[in-house]
């Protein structure tokens, strides 16, 4: 029955879908004032600096994190760093209010950095050169290990592509040619640093690391291909 005493505005009012959409604006509000309150309390600040770069970071066993700046409640909170292959680390920090904290890290297995040398990972290398530099923040877990194999491979890199090829001649008295080693650079590996050596003799194998060696090569950070003509 039509009430003429009841003006348009309260007519509005009046309409259930109107009454439920303003209730459910009304939550939304609410919702959106409590979650500033709340993030308004986060005033500590951790920041994730992990090698390799899609590695697995849990903090208190959320594993919603990755490498970038997080503002987080002041409190302990306990860190683990996971990759496969890789040894896991853990960390404990303790944010106070207005705190800021560091976690650079990164990850080696029981091979050392073969994971680093391998060119599919040349990002996590890179990223590795960055976090191990004595100038930067290798701050959590302070490891020169990792400053030595940077150094190593910078050195062996220029070696690599400034002093290749190493060869080696030996000949008889009637003027042939009866030892031959010769040492060049290749692709055909999976790691970043490959050379292939060309022989005549299986025997040879060890002069060609030699010769290479004598250079200032360290061969720990080579893979070599050989071929035996």
């Amino acid at each position: 029955m039509y009430d003429g005493h009841i003006s348009p505005i309260e007519r509005f009012f009046r309409n259930k879908w109107v009454r439920i959409a303003l209730g459910i604006n009304v939550v939304i509000v609410i919702a959106l004032i409590v979650a500033y309150i709340i993030d308004s309390k986060k005033t500590a600040v951790l920041e994730l600096d992990v090698v390799p770069l899609d590695s697995q970071i849990s903090v208190n066993g959320d594993t919603n994190f990755s490498n970038g700046k997080y503002r987080m409640f002041p409190g302990v909170y306990e860190i683990e760093v996971s990759y496969p292959d890789l040894d896991s680390k853990t960390f404990t920090v303790d944010l106070s209010h207005q705190d800021a904290a560091l976690v650079a890290t990164f990850l080696s297995g029981n091979d050392d950095f073969y994971h680093y040398r391998k060119k599919g990972n040349y990002d996590d290398f890179m990223a590795l050169a960055r976090i191990a530099s004595a100038n930067h923040n290798q701050t959590t877990d302070r490891d020169a290990s990792a400053e030595d194999f940077i150094a190593d491979y910078q050195r062996n890199y220029y070696l690599y592509t400034n002093q290749l090829p190493a060869t080696y001649t030996d000949y008889d008295d009637k003027g042939k040619l009866v030892r031959y080693v010769a040492v060049r650079s290749s692709d055909s590996c999976d790691i970043l640093l490959c050379l292939e050596a060309v022989l005549f003799d299986e025997k040879d194998k060890q002069l060609a690391n030699s010769l290479l060696e004598g250079k200032g090569f360290n061969m720990k950070d080579f893979e070599i291909k050989y071929e035996v003509r």
